[in-house]
């Protein structure tokens, strides 16, 4: 796991192997199927990743696919 800002942002970035436990726990796959969590975007946003390696920002409260944002990984 890494962790600090970026810009205006705080992030917590999972490392490769912890992705597959934290989209477990988080139920991502309920919400977004085919996307799994790589991070947190300033507590409010996960940071989610499609099979395309597409990464976007979802509101943690009630992910949905109409919220999905794009998002850069710096």
């Amino acid at each position: 796991m890494t962790e600090g800002w970026f810009k205006d942002d705080y992030l917590i970035l999972f490392a490769e192997p912890e992705i597959a436990a934290a989209s477990d726990r988080y139920a991502i796959s309920e919400w977004l199927p085919g996307y799994e969590v790589v991070g947190l975007r300033s507590w409010d946003d996960f940071i989610v990743r499609n099979s395309s390696s597409q990464t976007y920002s979802v509101p943690t409260v009630a992910p949905e696919r109409r919220h999905l944002l794009s998002f850069a990984l710096p």
